[in-house]
């Protein structure tokens, strides 16, 4: 496991991680897996556009709208901005990562 996936999963499931995670988490983890994989991507379309790897704009828009949609989900508002700040964090990290190479 590549050490930005550890960092995400850890965030996640804390010490449940070092259990393994229930099957049923199997398709969310591959969504965070397949995120990040693609932040390389997007740091690098940043870096051409003279872009801000931080876009606190969008990050707010996105965090809004993971509450709104929560209970949809039967997910709790709170739980799912933390999850998904957590996954912007781990994303900007990467992209930071990739940009200082």
């Amino acid at each position: 496991m590549k050490p930005q996936h550890l960092l995400i999963a850890a965030t996640l499931f804390s010490s449940a991680a070092l259990a393994g995670p229930p099957a049923s988490l199997a398709p969310l983890l591959d969504s965070v897996q397949q995120r990040l994989e693609i932040a390389p991507k997007v740091a690098l379309t940043k870096w051409d556009n003279h872009k801000p790897v931080l876009d606190a704009p969008r990050e707010s828009e996105v965090m809004g709208a993971a509450g709104m949609l929560a209970a949809e989900y039967k997910v709790d508002a709170a739980l799912a901005e933390q999850f998904f700040a957590a996954q912007i964090e781990a994303s900007k990290l990467v992209q930071y990562g990739v940009l200082n190479q």
